[in-house]
């Protein structure tokens, strides 16, 4: 167990070498370096969600992307597992990076950065940029981290935290680090596409939820606009599940207007319906998911 940092997975030695002497932030990438898969997921206290889901996603995108099989094995998990402090809230990320073409190592390498975890929230305003979502890999998360991490800096300037991505046909298929729900006529719906979103561990929790409690989930076509009507929730890893309290739609900030919840000017908000008393209480039931990280002994 250890602190904030970034490891490189050797596979050949089967051990995870330290990258980097700093607090956290991460290193720089080389200049031909792309990421090709990614996952997260909040650690608080040593306790963590889902992490066996988590870990499945991961391995199957690396899989998917580069054929890498080390990213399913025990061996690399229980290493990874190793490096988790025990203490304090943390937001680690392991990735597959691939270098570009070298003659001495393997280009397509395993990284695990361990981050503090950013501050987290109960609700959240959401930006609607009006354009087709143009990521190329929808369906894993990590090849499009930067173009969505671009779109979430406009959105700070406009006073939000979050992205609505549409298709073409200007139907909802997510948010740009969240899954979309919302409450219609007693049920709770999700968004149908022709984009097919990714695949959300915790949109995967609050399903089983909605089940535990009687609760239909159901899917269909919806546009931003429609939402404006219904509690609509976000989910994630780092949040857990979070209802959107604004939606904005255009106007310029600055990227401090959306911590100091100062309206930028000229920029038209619609306020959203919540339900405090159950948002309250499934947060409550997601947070009572978390367990402690699996030791080496532990198999999925």
């Amino acid at each position: 167990m250890t602190g904030a940092g970034v490891w490189e997975w050797d596979s050949a030695a089967g051990i995870f070498i330290r990258e980097d002497e700093g607090s956290g932030s991460a290193a720089p990438a080389a200049q031909s370096e792309r990421l090709l898969v990614a996952d997260s997921w909040l650690v608080t206290d040593g306790r963590v969600r889902a992490f066996a889901a988590h870990r499945r996603r991961f391995a199957r995108s690396c899989q998917v992307r580069a054929g890498e099989a080390q990213a399913a094995s025990d061996h690399f998990w229980d290493a990874l597992v190793e490096l988790l402090p025990r203490t304090g809230d943390w937001f680690p990320r392991v990735e597959l990076v691939d270098g570009g073409p070298s003659q001495t190592e393997d280009a397509v390498r395993l990284r695990l950065r361990v981050r503090p975890a950013p501050v987290r929230g109960m609700t959240v305003i959401v930006w609607d940029p009006q354009v087709p979502d143009s990521r190329v890999h929808p369906q894993i998360k990590g090849p499009d981290l930067d173009q969505l991490g671009e779109l979430r800096t406009e959105a700070l300037a406009l006073g939000a935290q979050e992205v609505i991505l549409t298709d073409e046909a200007g139907y909802v298929i997510e948010a740009a680090n969240s899954s979309v729900f919302w409450w219609e006529d007693g049920a709770l719906w999700t968004p149908a596409s022709a984009v097919v979103p990714l695949e959300g561990v915790t949109a995967g929790l609050v399903a089983e939820s909605a089940q535990r409690r009687g609760i239909t989930v159901r899917s269909r076509p919806v546009t931003r606009a429609e939402l404006e009507a219904h509690e609509v929730w976000l989910t994630n890893a780092l949040h857990g599940i979070r209802a959107v309290s604004e939606w904005r739609m255009s106007g310029r900030g600055s990227a401090g207007d959306a911590l100091t919840g100062s309206e930028p000017p000229g920029s038209p908000a619609t306020q959203a319906p919540i339900d405090r008393g159950r948002l309250q209480d499934w947060r409550d039931e997601w947070d009572a998911h978390a367990r402690p990280l699996p030791d080496r002994t532990a198999r999925d």
